[in-house]
């Protein structure tokens, strides 16, 4: 018998050793250097801690390996609202996205909002939970219908609503703004062929119908 001794520390070992690893195992190897770059491959921002990063990556790939409904159920227990006819890449996506802006600090969360045009808060209220809200909320109108949006910016006083695209229905929403009502419509001028009242003539008591009577 002939026997083949290999050197544990030889790349060739080292790389068959690795192919029977499990995914997670490998990623529990990486640095969080390496992790950031994994999550972004996997379209999610795993936040900034190993731990963090890891959880995300786990949640991400066991959302891959779910049904349509599986995904479905998921978001409702989330509260990620999803389009009526949104097939499984775009449940998927809807979540991954949901899952990165609660991983996201505020300064991560500012530069989504500025890539997506969603308009910034005031510095005072520019908080990472108002800036969240707002990625979340835009997400949920962009799963709305053209007359729910033109419903939406009526709302808020926006009265060109029902002559503009969704597109610009869309753009008006982001700036979180509300347009103020307008004005009262002016009461309607007096008709000058009418005469007015004090022009009008007293109602006659029966005595003097009677006399009108009379006369004729």
């Amino acid at each position: 018998r002939v026997f083949i001794m290999a050197d544990v520390r030889s790349p060739e070992v080292q790389k068959a050793a690795e192919q029977l690893l499990s995914q997670e195992e490998k990623w529990e190897r990486m640095s969080v250097e390496d992790l950031c770059a994994e999550a972004q491959k996997w379209g999610v921002h795993g936040g900034t801690t190993k731990e963090q990063i890891l959880l995300s990556l786990i949640q991400s790939k066991k959302w891959r390996e779910m049904s349509s409904l599986g995904l479905a159920e998921e978001c409702r227990k989330r509260q990620v609202k999803i389009g009526q006819n949104a097939d499984k890449a775009e449940i998927l996506r809807q979540l991954q996205q949901d899952m990165s802006w609660n991983n996201m600090d505020a300064d991560a969360l500012k530069e989504d909002c500025l890539r997506a045009g969603i308009s910034l808060p005031d510095e005072t209220a520019c908080t990472a939970q108002e800036l969240r809200r707002r990625c979340k909320q835009v997400a949920c109108w962009d799963t709305c219908s053209l007359e729910m949006l033109r419903d939406k910016c009526t709302s808020r006083n926006f009265q060109q609503a029902s002559e503009c695209t969704r597109g610009e229905l869309m753009a008006f929403l982001k700036t979180f703004k509300t347009l103020d009502p307008p004005p009262a419509p002016e009461p309607a001028a007096p008709d000058s062929s009418r005469p007015t009242r004090s022009e009008e003539q007293p109602p006659r008591s029966p005595q003097q119908q009677q006399q009108q009577r009379q006369q004729q």
